[in-house]
């Protein structure tokens, strides 16, 4: 595929953005700490975008989910893990609303790591 100044324009647009989340796991549902180790009902973002993967790391394997969920600015961006009698559900809240970014059978009593890409589509200079 060549690359002409309008393919090269968009690129050029495009921004990401991360955000990770960690917390130790026992047998209840609980929120990830988010930047600064806050248990709060989300980050926000500073402009729109969408939310593109989870990424899950439990200390022995990793894994990830891929989807285009539509966010906008302001949106409180949050992890939340479920505890589903043996095994933890680990889902992205938006504004405390479940995703369709989650992962299931995530083992308890161990400490989990997640992170949250972001393709920002409108991005904020700095």
């Amino acid at each position: 595929m060549a690359i002409n100044a309008t393919t090269n324009y968009l690129l050029a647009k495009k921004s990401e953005s991360l955000l990770a989340f960690a917390r130790q796991l026992t047998n209840v549902t609980v929120m990830l700490y988010g930047p600064g180790q806050l248990d709060v009902s989300g980050m926000p973002v500073a402009c729109a975008g969408r939310l593109k993967r989870l990424v899950v790391f439990d200390g022995t394997t990793v894994g990830s989910v891929d989807s285009d969920v539509d966010i906008d600015t302001g949106d409180q961006i949050a992890v939340q893990a479920q505890f589903n009698n043996t095994a933890f559900t680990i889902t992205v809240l938006k504004n405390s609303i479940a995703t369709s970014l989650s992962l299931p059978e995530i083992g308890g009593y161990r400490p989990i790591w997640a992170t949250v890409l972001i393709e920002l589509t409108d991005p904020v200079l700095i």
